[in-house]
């Protein structure tokens, strides 16, 4: 016998599908009772998404269902082993997941997952405006219930959470990320010139070879924390003598944690050889030269084989690379940016540059990027200078335009008037 509709209207519907909502408390054949709720665009609908779970739930009976807990476990390891997630992207899964979701889901069945449960998780957050923690929360629970339903998991009949029911977390204007701006390139070098003149005044500090690297080579910060010494190479081509920089591992931060401890790269695409310029290459042969003059006869250096190592020999922090950017930045009036930004920086100006030399091709970017997807660096790591979109103009003048068709009409009518003249002599 089909369910009485007792639906009504749902005042934090976020969307026009979850217009309505209908509740219903059921006693399981376990004797547990649990409410469950439906949700459509209208009443009926509503009434038969409730009906619907309500079936399925007494469908299952007494067995056993999977919890959160196993599940997401299941899928940490089938991303790791099948899909080849590196340490650090499965540490960051794991954290988000414990920290955010485990304590008041990882108990419960994942089919009995409903949508007041995340909403019950999400309103906290949404009303003290943590949007990019709620966004986290969403983004795990949806590719959650997507691998449990393509690897066979969870029969979609069996679960009450579906996917059309996940809300998408909308920001409000004032909270909407705004893209970081892109350094010109006085303000790149007004950044490497007071860099430079630290470097040479203080034997402690690496950070202006460091973001020479960043910005004229586009690592990641963990790559360039990993480089070793012998790194820099300059190889013959040809006869063209090329200076490449190779990156086959990163420093990886694990977790929360704040120290990082080397590692693979982040998927196979990263292990490759970048291109850089003479001048860099150069100065990192220096740089390596300054570390073996002023650090290595100290009682405690640790010869760790490092590009960039601290006065110890080991892995330099990454605050105090971020702490010098940031005093650098704030001292020169210059717009802050994230350190993962200059990669974006790197990115914008060796397209143009390609484009300039008549040689772009996308997978000349996406190589020395480490990407094996051509799409990441056009639609996420390129972006527009500002002074190149202030030159992109086309002048159709209008005067130009009105004299030169003036011209062409009267040039037609004499021609016109001409053969009407000669026709008339034909005729005579």
């Amino acid at each position: 016998m089909p369910l009485k509709s007792t639906a009504k209207l749902w005042k934090q519907a976020k969307s026009p599908k979850q217009k309505y909502r209908d509740r219903l408390t059921v006693t399981l054949a376990s004797g547990k009772k649990k409410e469950y709720a439906g949700y459509g665009p209208t009443k009926r609908e509503a009434t038969a998404d409730l009906e619907r779970k309500i079936n399925s739930a007494l469908q299952r009976g007494k067995t056993q269902s999977i919890t959160v807990d196993d599940l997401f476990k299941k899928f940490l390891l089938h991303r790791k082993n099948y899909q080849g997630l590196s340490l650090s992207t499965i540490a960051h899964y794991e954290d988000n997941y414990s920290r955010y979701l485990q304590e008041a889901l990882g108990h419960k069945a994942f089919v009995e997952l409903s949508l007041d449960d995340l909403n019950n998780l999400l309103t906290p957050r949404l009303e003290k405006r943590h949007y990019r923690t709620a966004e986290i929360m969403v983004r795990i629970v949806n590719t959650m219930v997507r691998w449990a339903l393509d690897q066979g998991e969870i029969k979609p009949e069996e679960m009450t959470l579906q996917l059309r029911e996940i809300p998408k977390i909308k920001r409000p204007k004032d909270a909407e990320t705004k893209p970081a701006p892109v350094w010109t390139v006085d303000e790149i070098g007004t950044f490497l010139i007071e860099l430079k003149r630290i470097y040479d005044t203080s034997w402690q500090s690496a950070a202006y070879p460091f973001f020479c690297v960043a910005l004229n080579a586009g690592l990641r910060i963990g790559e360039i924390l990993g480089l070793p010494k012998d790194a820099v190479e300059l190889r013959h081509i040809g006869d063209k003598p090329v200076w490449l920089l190779h990156v086959e591992r990163q420093a990886v931060r694990i977790g929360t944690n704040t120290t990082r401890e080397l590692g693979a790269t982040k998927s196979v695409s990263s292990n490759r050889s970048v291109t850089i310029s003479a001048e860099l290459g150069t100065l990192l042969q220096e740089h390596v030269a300054r570390v073996e003059r002023l650090y290595t006869h100290r009682k405690d250096y640790q010869s760790n084989d490092l590009l960039f190592p601290s006065r110890r020999g080991t892995l330099i922090q990454e605050s105090t690379i971020r702490r010098i950017k940031k005093e650098v930045i704030k001292r020169m009036g210059l717009p802050y940016i994230h350190t993962h930004q200059m990669r974006k920086i790197y990115t914008t100006y060796l397209t143009k540059e390609l484009v300039k030399q008549g040689k772009y091709n996308p997978k000349i970017v996406a190589k020395l990027l480490g990407h094996s997807d051509t799409r990441v660096a056009l639609a996420v790591y390129t972006q527009v200078i500002e002074a190149d979109l202030a030159e992109a103009t086309i002048n159709f003048n209008v005067t130009s335009i009105a004299e030169n068709t003036t011209k062409n009409d009267a040039s037609e009518d004499k021609t016109e008037d001409n053969r009407i003249l000669v026709g008339y002599s034909d005729d005579e």
